[in-house]
């Protein structure tokens, strides 16, 4: 998993089969160690009951909730540089744009050598 932030742009990326693990109803997790004990700890949780995305910060954790039939679509979409795109809105002023994609280069490129052996 590898997290992009770009001003006001989360960009979660992560593998097809991290994806699949989401789709079967799979949390996946990610924690970065710092130094004097802090830990910076990501989630994506299938289990967001609207349509889209949204993140929430639980206790120590940065969330993206992904609606799992969203999920489900976009699995059945790959190979696909598109991801799931949401823009939440934080207050009057500010809005967040958040990014779930697959990472299809990988992918490709995985795919490409169990071909040639």
């Amino acid at each position: 998993m590898n997290l992009r932030i770009n001003g006001q742009e989360l960009r979660f990326r992560i593998s097809k089969a991290q994806l699949e693990l989401l789709c079967k109803g799979n949390d996946l997790e990610q924690s970065t160690f710092l130094p004097v004990g802090q830990v910076i700890k990501i989630c994506i949780t299938p289990k967001y009951k609207k349509r889209g995305m949204s993140l929430s910060n639980i206790s120590d954790c940065i969330m993206l909730c992904v609606n799992k039939e969203d999920a489900n679509i976009f699995l059945k979409s790959l190979p696909n540089r598109q991801g799931l795109e949401t823009v939440q809105k934080i207050d009057n002023d500010n809005y967040l744009k958040l990014v779930l994609e697959v990472d299809v280069r990988t992918q490709w490129r995985k795919n490409s050598l169990e071909i040639k052996r």
